[in-house]
């Protein structure tokens, strides 16, 4: 596994990724499956999933099981790193909507 400078992975995440891009975030509870590729500045919201050997293009912000595109992060949100990062985390994870009980 590669791992990039400033890279945040939380709480009980669970990363088997073959590679984490700079400035990447790792929500909570967030899966990075085997052999994912997550490219420079992705942000992955809290419980979301990412499959096996998925590739995320850089500056995207995914969220949900399985993972998808819900935006994406923009250059000046990136000169702001990291402060602007842990925004973008809370405002993917509500994109996902209220969790099935």
């Amino acid at each position: 596994m590669t791992i990039g400078s400033h890279v945040r992975i939380a709480r009980d995440a669970v990363v088997e990724a073959a590679w984490l891009g700079v400035g990447v975030r790792v929500g909570a509870r967030a899966v990075v499956g085997k052999a994912a590729i997550v490219k420079d500045y992705c942000v992955i919201a809290a419980d979301a999933v990412v499959p096996d050997e998925a590739v995320l293009a850089p500056c995207s912000i995914v969220a949900g099981s399985p993972a998808r595109v819900v935006g994406s992060v923009s250059p000046g949100a990136i000169a702001a790193w990291p402060r602007e990062a842990e925004l973008l985390v809370r405002r993917a994870m509500s994109a996902t909507g209220p969790k099935a009980a």
